[in-house]
């Protein structure tokens, strides 16, 4: 049975900028971070604070400012993550580039003064001096979800605790890729054996499954099969009441489409879209339904036809999605 009561957090895997620490702690099965310490053994987390405050009263007092201390008193929040925050059995997502894995925690906190010299030298040599030692499993490219794909191609700090994009169906996904094979991969997924469990599943379960962002892929997918083309510079936020714009070729002329998305119980009104339907066709896909018969140049894409595209175009789906779908579905 899931026990689903787990943080996740997100770090970039590389203190000081010093090369080979993302490998140094796949070897070592440790996700750590920096800000050095006194060379003596640490029995509480009490005794790493002190420690760090008098790192910062005596740089203060030089003038210089430093981060491990923050102004309400507690520790920087990439150390007290590391030290307290951070529980047994929750899940860290670690990236360095184009490298990616997700460790599940499976220690308290420890501190590299505590390690034996050798140790100690090797983990400060790779700029690691508070850690959890860790199950690492690292996952491909391809099968990272695309929301933390997203939050890692934006600037991202040392270690923070995720939450956009964080609920039960990720979760799921999270421990069925942590739970495979190392060597998994985009080929290694069974397409056409998910594909029958889908087919086998009502529409709605179906969409229950399935996030905003991996629908609207879908759908998108599904009308560039229609033969319409996205136009990519229309897919960012400014274009607050649609999704993308669409171009697609009528009896040799040119025809601009828009898109809108709507999951769950979330409605739209038809006359909110009255503007978009003078230009061109002006396209719902509304998972809880939209009445659009009375309305020119509006259409609607009904869940089944979706549910459809799915089961038979397989081969074009998100690796998120079909790996939701092989874990969720029977």
């Amino acid at each position: 049975m899931s026990n689903l009561d787990f943080a996740v957090y997100g770090m970039k895997l590389q203190p000081g900028d010093i090369e080979g620490t993302f490998e140094f702690c796949q070897s070592e099965s440790v996700v750590g971070v920096g800000w050095g310490l006194e060379n003596k053994s640490y029995n509480s987390i009490s005794e790493v604070k002190a420690t760090h405050q008098d790192v910062v009263d005596e740089r203060n007092a030089k003038g210089k400012k430093i981060e491990r201390i923050n102004k309400d008193g507690r520790l920087y929040a990439p150390i007290r993550y590391m030290l307290k925050d951070i529980e047994k059995g929750d899940y860290v997502w670690v990236n360095e580039g184009n490298k990616f894995a997700l460790c599940k925690v499976q220690s308290d906190w420890n501190v590299t003064p505590n390690l034996d010299t050798e140790a100690a030298e090797q983990y400060s040599q790779y700029g690691i001096h508070h850690f959890r030692d860790v199950e690492w499993t690292d996952i491909s490219y391809s099968l990272v979800p695309g929301f933390i794909r997203r939050k890692f191609s934006r600037r991202y700090g040392t270690l923070k605790e995720m939450d956009d994009g964080i609920n039960a169906k990720s979760k799921l996904v999270m421990e069925a890729l942590h739970g495979k094979d190392e060597s998994v991969s985009d080929s290694s997924l069974d397409r056409a054996a998910i594909a029958n469990k889908i087919k086998n599943t009502d529409s709605e379960q179906v969409f229950d499954i399935l996030g905003p962002d991996e629908t609207e892929d879908i759908v998108i997918s599904y009308l560039q099969s229609k033969g319409w083309r996205i136009i990519k510079s229309s897919t960012d936020s400014s274009q607050a009441k649609i999704e993308c714009e669409m171009r697609r070729e009528e009896n040799g002329e040119s025809v601009l489409g828009y898109l809108q998305v709507k999951t769950g119980s979330a409605g739209v009104d038809p006359t909110t879209y009255k503007e978009y339907a003078e230009s061109g066709e002006m396209i719902f896909f509304v998972e809880s339904g939209v009445d659009v018969e009375d309305y020119d140049d509006m259409s609607e894409i009904k869940s089944g036809t979706i549910h459809e595209y799915i089961i038979n175009n397989y081969n074009y789906l998100p690796n998120e999605s079909m790996v939701k779908f092989d874990f969720m579905l029977d």
